[in-house]
């Protein structure tokens, strides 16, 4: 291995410097290897070093484009065949894995990438592979690819705002910061708070809790046990959406309520327009109820349980809303793509 140029270039190997000095140096190598009797030689760094563009075919520029193309021509006209070092066996995509952090065997484009998160942000029906294949124009395998890249890289899924983080925080950030009218002293309401609330009851003075699967100071909900004594006993009841007025300790709260909230909590219930009916009997005129739920067109298995009653989409929760009655300001959103939706209204 020798490298043809006479001036030093102060660059990493392969350097990728193409200067009148080394075109001259080989033209004089290719007219001595012809003059030798040989016939090919192999070249490194005449295309680029280790960072080819994520959009491979902008690599090269048109000046680069036109030395590259004379050196060749020039080669061939001294019966000389060029090898040249791509380097995409091994170090060759190194600005490719760095700007976008693809494994090698997703081999996607990034306008591929953007289609399928297109897919997954907008598509409003069953989002299923086919359903993808058919949106973007890729194969069902490719989408299936990419797919887990988008998961891997939190642009979807049930992680989008932090891995292994629960999401309530999340949720109370998107509440206070979209309805400003919540206070640390307003009344709430949350329905199902489980193992993690989404407003912290020692935080919030007026925090009240109704849970269907709370027994004896423990939410027992497929054989978990949670928050076991976590919850003070006057600030939590047993029962569920379709009874919120029913329920003794929440009686004198009736029509006082400035939120109500629910995280996955909602698609348990077997009455879901009832529901609705006694969550506006709880709410003041003017109350807001917030419902995060799952995203009933998502493909992801995560988000189903066998303790599911529905699966929602914008169109029934609308019906829904029509049907209770005392709804307005109603808005459908997705809060995690491909995941879940949050829904609102006001009384």
């Amino acid at each position: 291995m020798i490298d043809l140029s006479r001036t030093a270039h102060e660059v990493p190997w392969p350097s990728i410097v193409i200067d009148q000095p080394l075109i001259d140096d080989y033209n004089e190598t290719l007219a001595f290897l012809h003059r030798s009797g040989m016939n090919e030689i192999t070249l490194w760094g005449l295309f680029t070093n280790s960072y080819w563009e994520p959009e491979v075919e902008k690599t090269i520029d048109a000046e680069r484009e036109t030395k590259v193309r004379g050196i060749i021509t020039d080669a061939h006209q001294n019966g000389i065949k060029i090898l040249c070092g791509l380097g995409v066996y091994s170090w060759g995509f190194n600005k490719i894995i760095k700007e976008f952090n693809l494994l090698l065997p997703l081999m996607a484009k990034p306008t591929e990438i953007s289609a399928v998160s297109s897919f997954y942000l907008t598509y409003d029906d069953f989002r299923s592979l086919r359903a993808c294949s058919e949106f973007t124009g890729l194969s069902i395998n490719k989408c299936a690819r990419i797919k887990k890249h988008l998961y891997c890289k939190r642009k979807i899924g049930l992680y989008y705002f932090k891995a292994k983080v629960p999401p309530q925080e999340f949720m109370r950030s998107y509440i206070l910061k979209n309805f400003s009218e919540i206070k640390f002293e307003s009344n709430i309401l949350e329905i199902g708070p489980g193992e993690f609330p989404i407003f912290p009851w020692a935080e919030y003075k007026n925090w009240f809790g109704v849970d269907r699967y709370l027994s004896a100071g423990v939410i027992n909900f497929k054989n978990n046990k949670w928050a076991k004594d976590k919850y003070p006993s006057d600030r939590i009841f047993t029962g569920g959406f379709e009874n919120l007025s029913s329920l003794e300790g929440l009686r004198q709260l009736i029509g006082k309520f400035d939120l109500i909230v629910a995280s996955h909590s909602y698609e348990h219930s077997y009455q879901p327009i009832k529901a609705l009916k006694e969550m506006a009997k709880m709410l003041r005129p003017g109350g807001r109820l917030v419902l995060f739920v799952p995203d009933g067109y998502s493909d992801d298995v995560n988000t189903k349980d066998q303790t599911h009653m529905i699966y929602l989409n914008n169109l029934m929760m609308r019906e829904f809303f029509v049907a209770s009655g005392a709804w307005q300001d109603i808005e459908i959103k997705t809060f995690r793509p491909n995941a879940d939706l949050v829904v609102s209204a006001v009384k």
